[in-house]
């Protein structure tokens, strides 16, 4: 959390923000009960393909990429 404050939020200040003890603890608790709720995950991934030609057809063809 520090770091997504400091450094991706642009230079916030952990000082500044009003809840930030209540925030934590309700992610931790929460991080918490998915451990010992499910410690381990039995289902199958998710398996996306992307095709690039479909997105850029002009640019594949004009390059013959």
């Amino acid at each position: 959390m520090d770091f997504a404050l400091e450094v991706e939020n642009s230079g916030i200040n952990i000082d500044d923000v009003e809840n930030y003890d209540e925030i934590k603890t309700k992610i931790v608790g929460q991080l918490e009960a998915l451990k010992v709720k499910c410690p381990s995950v039995e289902s199958e991934p998710l398996i996306y393909h992307v095709d690039v030609a479909a997105m850029y057809p002009n640019i594949i063809l004009s390059n013959r990429l």
